[in-house]
């Protein structure tokens, strides 16, 4: 991360669960939208839009509905299948990328893979993580443990 993204981060930290709130409010109330109707409505930039609306997705408060518009997830069990998709995603971008730059072997990779494949109902695991209480990694590397 940047100085500059690090700072801009910093900045924004305090706002975050306003602006989170403004946008679970305004999808509470109008329903699906797009990202860029989230910000012009809100009167939020895009990027700051995105960021915000992507933070509520990896908590399962938010996912897409089948036309590209963000959505409030329905109930506990979506919030957690969101929860558990956007996990299985990041791991394998994480894993990709240290495949490509050497850092995990390919055994090792297929071998973790296999088991997050195999993790049935880690209920309590995720609910820490939507409520913030554990980062996406740590929430990975727990769920391996587990196997």
């Amino acid at each position: 991360m940047s100085k500059a993204s690090y700072q801009a981060h910093e900045d924004i930290k305090p706002k975050k669960p306003s602006m989170e709130q403004q946008i679970h409010s305004y999808l509470e109330t109008k329903g699906a939208t797009t990202l860029e109707m989230l910000g012009f409505q809100l009167g939020i930039k895009a990027q700051t839009a995105s960021a915000r609306l992507s933070e509520m997705h990896d908590k399962g408060k938010v996912t897409f509905d089948p036309y590209g518009a963000y959505r409030l997830t329905y109930d506990d069990a979506e919030r957690l299948e969101v929860i558990k998709q956007r996990c299985a995603e990041r791991y394998g971008k994480w894993s990709r990328q240290g495949e490509k730059n050497g850092w995990i072997g390919t055994s090792k990779l297929k071998e973790d893979i296999n088991k997050l494949r195999a993790i049935g109902d880690s209920g309590s695991l995720f609910n820490d993580y939507a409520e913030g209480k554990r980062d996406a990694y740590n929430l990975v590397l727990r769920l391996i443990d587990q196997q």
